[in-house]
């Protein structure tokens, strides 16, 4: 059997799950692509409700249902928080 190489500094063990992102790379992530697409999706969202003219076409209900999906993501936000 030949003898194991000897490991190189940093490189114990060759099996190592992968390096977590660094905080910059997270940094670049959000401000690059995230922030872009979350304000493009409201800009899209505020041309639907303008040429549907929505304060003549929906009144109460298109305010219900804003609610109800703000209940629905703050439900699971919350038990993230405090779970």
């Amino acid at each position: 059997m030949p003898p194991d190489k000897p490991a190189r500094p940093g490189h114990e063990n060759s099996h190592e799950a992968p390096a977590m992102l660094n905080g910059e790379t997270v940094r670049v992530i959000l401000q690059y692509f995230i922030m872009p697409v979350w304000i493009s999706a409201g800009v899209a969202d505020w041309l639907c409700h303008r040429s549907s003219r929505i304060e003549n076409t929906t009144g109460a209900k298109e305010s219900v249902l804003h609610l109800l999906m703000l209940v629905e993501l703050g439900i699971p936000v919350c038990a993230a928080l405090f779970l």
